[in-house]
């Protein structure tokens, strides 16, 4: 008996080692090897290195030791991989990422502030709207000790970035920059010619940091406005704010300019007579701010990840989540080792002194021959003055229309922008059939932050992506005409009942207009509005007008923008003024696209899409303290055209996977209208038409039905409640019969550089 007992425990414990090995052999990633951050700057996860279609990437979500004050700044709460922001991740254009965030979170004194979920800002997520990453929009919020696979295709091109989605979490450490690698298409490789573009050494994130201080009620503030607006963070917390400091990629900047060479930092290196990309992101919590560097022009080539014809400037104007990227032409004339200030100065003046800046900090871009520093050497090259007194400067992405006399500065704003490569004709909104146009007007009530005189608040029961068949408890929509309040505010864009001739979807133009006016419409009104960065999730959209309010001779606003009417003064949308719609909303192939705008105080943004994009998107100001409070809403974008998430099992550590094969099919088929969209294979032709087309061709040629089964299958996850679903094995054996029954079918359309053997 015992040698049966003492050979039962054998076969047992092997049975245990084969199992482990086997869901550890299962679960094994091989994610890319990410370089550790550097003295200025973040580490770098570079995807392009690998092979065309597989990008694995581990993020890592802390929260940091407070008594550790020489590895994070006092507002840094999380890290992401230990850095001081998150690794610079790097990607090919098209490239599928999958991207597993761990939170590692342990917070007991602060549960509400342990969930994280993570947003790929850019990413237009197109029929993969689950995986956008906001907390009970697209998905549950990922909670401590747990994990969630991310799987997304990398596209559009240029300067992204991903973050938080959870109240403050993004101001408080939860970010990093995510560049894809643009297009090689004629243009660009014309514009790219001999640019040094190296993301890891030339991007810099901008982070300022506010603390509140004590003050006595009726304290007459010390941050101003140049157009007398408010400033963004007086409605929250008062106006008696401190600006603390401003970092570049997690490192504290100089408030002045020193006098001994050690103190310069951080410093990025640039060879003489060359030409440098940089790429600006702007992570600050409220500040706008202009970015300059001594005795050079930026030359402006990208907005919000899409390539422009290049605008000199002397100036460049981020608000919060806007992305530029410019390229600086260094000088051979000047010796390696010469020093140019890079100054970081808020929008934001003081209010004795309206030429101020209230804050400024700098960085330093110092020439080298042959990637050699050579010993530094600071030259003030305008004698102790700001540089647009030395000389008439101009800056462009203003956020009101002009600087006042005094500044020497002329304004362009971003609609002057022009892109660099056309907007095909079939994805560009028109101006001739039905047009859906609605009004959304960000402010504040007494409840607090709001669009349209309603506070958002989160679903309390479930995400919105999950209602299909459950009610969100505290849900309303736009059109509800009862007095506003606070709840999970909607707004529905439905299916254009139009097709075209070939039987194929037609999507249809939405026009948005985002206004920031007050009811008041004399002078005491302008102190009760402000600047709004506004993003759209989903989409990069066209910026089709920006109108300001008006101003006096000293650039301050005495009225709002005569266009608009706030007929009720504390609640629902402004409507064209007497039904009057201007005549000054154009669009043509090389209109500016953004998924960022900033909406001038007292003035109003038109914005136009195609509704082509299936899915729940956010859509918020994307100043924390103001979205996290209420100034957001949830659009739910052609609710019949959806279909289901894959289910809530994207965690990593239920040995769930997304399978490639699953991906491909909600990528190609995930709609329930035929939707077809640019997936970057080309500028006009797409890979997913091509796909679509085959598909075709092989559906006329075989089972019908079985083919309609197939797709559903793929995107579908099995749903079946008798299985166990954390059985790796199981599973396992599910994905593989499924992949394999796929592949059969869907190799006899898959172009060779889609074929399974190279994901």
């Amino acid at each position: 008996m015992l040698l049966l007992f003492l050979a039962g425990m054998q076969c047992l414990f092997l049975i245990l080692v084969a199992l482990h090995v086997a869901t550890a052999w299962i679960n094994h990633v091989n994610y890319i090897v990410c370089t550790p951050q550097t003295a200025y700057n973040p580490g770098v996860c570079d995807c392009t290195a690998t092979s065309w279609q597989k990008c694995f990437i581990k993020l890592t979500i802390t929260k940091n030791k407070r008594d550790d004050p020489a590895k994070i700044d006092e507002s840094q709460i999380f890290s992401v991989n230990g850095g001081r922001i998150g690794p610079t991740i790097i990607i090919k254009y098209g490239q599928l990422v999958v991207a597993d965030v761990y939170n590692e979170i342990n917070d007991k004194e602060n549960p509400a502030n342990a969930n994280i979920s993570i947003h790929w800002h850019g990413i237009h997520q197109f029929n993969n709207a689950w995986m956008d990453g906001v907390g009970m929009i697209t998905q549950w919020p990922t909670k401590p000790r747990d994990a969630i696979r991310y799987v997304f295709r990398a596209k559009p091109g240029g300067t992204h970035w991903y973050h938080s989605h959870v109240l403050t979490q993004r101001d408080q450490g939860i970010v990093g920059a995510m560049i894809v690698r643009d297009q090689k298409t004629s243009n660009n490789r014309k514009l790219l010619r001999n640019v040094v573009d190296d993301p890891g050494k030339t991007m810099l994130a901008i982070r300022d940091h506010m603390e509140q201080a004590n003050a006595a009620a009726g304290t007459k503030p010390v941050i101003c406005q140049p157009d007398r607006s408010l400033f963004a963070l007086f409605p929250v917390f008062g106006n008696k704010m401190n600006m603390e400091a401003f970092r570049i990629n997690g490192v504290k900047l100089n408030e002045k300019l020193p006098k001994l060479t050690k103190h310069l930092k951080p410093i990025f290196y640039v060879e003489r007579g060359k030409r440098i990309r940089f790429r600006i992101l702007g992570i600050m919590s409220s500040n706008v701010l202009r970015i300059s560097i001594d005795k050079h022009k930026l030359h402006v080539m990208s907005a919000d990840g899409y390539l422009t014809k290049p605008f000199e400037t002397d100036l460049l104007v981020v608000h919060i989540a806007e992305r530029y990227d410019f390229i600086v032409n260094t000088n051979k004339d000047y010796k390696a080792g010469t020093v140019f200030p890079i100054r970081i100065e808020t929008i934001a003046v003081q209010c004795n002194d309206f030429s101020t800046p209230t804050m400024v900090g700098y960085a330093y871009l110092q020439y080298t021959d042959n990637e050699i520093p050579g010993k530094p050497n600071l030259v003030d090259h305008y004698g102790n003055k700001h540089r647009c007194k030395v000389e008439k400067c101009t800056a462009l992405n203003c956020p009101f229309e002009n600087y006042p006399p005094e500044a020497n500065i002329t304004c362009h704003n971003a609609r002057e922008l022009r892109l660099l490569n056309p907007t095909p004709k079939n994805q560009l909104p028109e101006h001739t059939g039905k047009v859906v146009e609605r009004f959304f007007n960000f402010g504040f009530t007494q409840l607090g932050p709001a669009i349209n005189g309603i506070v958002n608040q989160l679903p309390q029961n479930i995400p919105f992506v999950h209602s299909g068949s459950e009610e969100v408890v505290n849900e309303c929509t736009v059109e509800d005409k009862r007095t506003c309040k606070s709840c999970a505010q909607t707004v529905y864009i439905k299916r254009n009942s139009a097709n075209k001739a070939d039987g194929t979807f037609s999507p249809q133009t939405i026009r948005f207009v985002l206004s920031s006016i007050s009811a008041t419409s004399s002078k005491e009104g302008s102190t009760n509005v402000i600047t709004h960065p506004v993003h759209l999730h989903g989409h990069s959209f066209f910026v089709t007008k920006i109108a300001y309010p008006t101003y006096d001779e000293n650039g301050a606003i005495i009225a709002m923008n005569p266009n608009l009417t706030q007929p009720n003064p504390n609640c629902g949308p402004a409507q064209w003024t007497n039904g009057e719609r201007p005549s000054e909303i154009e669009i043509d192939s090389r209109t500016i696209r953004k998924d960022m705008i900033i909406v001038p105080a007292g003035g109003y943004v038109v914005i136009e899409f195609l509704a082509d994009n299936p899915g729940w998107w956010f859509m918020h100001c994307h100043i924390d303290s103001h979205s996290s409070n209420g100034m957001a809403i949830a659009v739910s974008e052609l609710p019949s055209c959806r279909t289901p998430p894959q289910n809530d099992k994207f965690k990593v550590k239920h040995s769930y996977w997304l399978s490639k094969v699953r991906f491909l099919g909600h990528e190609w088929f995930g709609n329930k209208c035929n939707i077809k969209r640019d997936n970057g294979f080309g500028n006009t032709a797409t890979y997913a038409d091509e796909a679509e087309k085959r598909a075709s061709e092989m559906e006329k040629n075989s089972d019908e039905i079985n083919m309609q089964n197939l797709r559903q299958e793929i995107f579908n996850p099995v749903a079946d409640e008798n299985l166990d679903y954390e059985s790796p094995y199981h599973k396992r054996e599910l994905l593989q019969g499924l992949e394999s029954r796929a592949n059969t079918e869907q190799r006899k359309f898959q172009d060779q550089e889609w074929d399974e053997s190279n994901m």
